[in-house]
């Protein structure tokens, strides 16, 4: 007999969003995943009871998973070959960031060789100053 859930959602877990279930009270399970570590946690109550197949396929029907992936645990430890890998899930603020400290990359990169140019051409003037004061 498959166990029922009454409660379903998701979280990201080292920068990984998976489905979470639980029976009982969301507010406890929600604390409980956040002192483990979890972020961006959403749990929501089931209309009924659940498998986890059936929560997971319901909260993508709700459009509340946006992509998360079946946490593993300690399912398929015996044999290696099953276990599926988790792709990471980037959230639109991290690729935001990500882009913005990429853009801010360059205009440094570009400055630091514009700050280059200057003192080249500066040190190449003073060396013509004072090899014209030398000759003269």
């Amino acid at each position: 007999m498959d166990r029922k859930y009454e409660i379903a959602g998701t979280s990201f877990y080292k920068r990984v969003m998976t489905f979470r279930f639980a029976d009982g009270s969301a507010k406890v399970r929600e604390g409980v995943l956040r002192r483990a570590g979890h972020e961006d946690i959403q749990l929501h109550q089931l209309p009924t009871p659940m498998t986890k197949e059936a929560a997971s396929a319901w909260l993508t029907q709700q459009g509340l998973s946006r992509g998360a992936v079946m946490p593993w645990g300690h399912r398929n430890t015996k044999n290696p070959k099953k276990v599926s890998k988790k792709i990471p899930v980037k959230t639109a603020e991290e690729l935001a960031a990500e882009a913005k400290a990429a853009k801010l990359a360059a205009k440094r990169a570009k400055d630091a060789a514009r700050k280059r140019e200057q003192r080249a051409a500066a040190r190449a003037a003073k060396a013509a100053a004072a090899q014209e004061v030398a000759d003269s």
